[in-house]
């Protein structure tokens, strides 16, 4: 709200609506697109859209730009989640669900954590324009990472089944 605010824009919660309208629409209409497609081919371009939409608010300097940013986020919250925590429990070991979920939620609400502390640095030293564009380069790395890990996965559990 603060950041909306310093661009000139009055009403705050056009963001939060659109995204969470979005987000609500995308697991209640798409929900098992991941399932039918793979959870692997839902993960990247849901990354790369939250990437976008993070990227739009270090730029956006219109409602409608932080209504589309909102829709964005939506998106990649709606497919990027669920399908992330469901290849976590699909490579779990039988017996392994509640401690591969509870790993997940745990590795999930420390990113959060982690990523609250330092981007609030970041805003505080450099505005934040620059915190957004900070955390697009995270989500850039993260997706780097998991299509690293996915390609060497890949390999190592060929032949492998939960």
């Amino acid at each position: 709200p603060t950041y909306i605010r310093s661009r000139g824009i009055q009403w705050i919660s056009l963001f939060f609506i659109t995204y969470t309208v979005t987000a609500i629409f995308i697991r209640v209409g798409f929900g098992r697109l991941s399932d039918r497609l793979g959870h692997r081919r839902i993960i990247a371009p849901a990354f790369c859209v939250l990437i976008a939409g993070v990227w739009l608010l270090s730029e956006a300097k219109a409602q409608w730009m932080f209504a589309l940013a909102g829709v964005l986020n939506g998106i990649s919250h709606g497919f990027l989640f669920p399908a992330i925590n469901a290849l976590a429990l699909n490579r779990s070991r039988d017996g392994n669900f509640g401690k591969a979920q509870s790993l997940f939620a745990a590795a999930f609400s420390a990113g959060m954590t982690l990523g609250v502390f330092s981007h609030g640095v970041i805003a505080g030293a450099f505005g934040y324009s620059a915190m957004f564009l900070s955390l697009a380069g995270w989500i850039l790395v993260g997706l780097l990472i998991f299509l690293v890990w996915e390609r060497r996965g890949r390999r190592a559990l060929d032949g492998y089944t939960a």
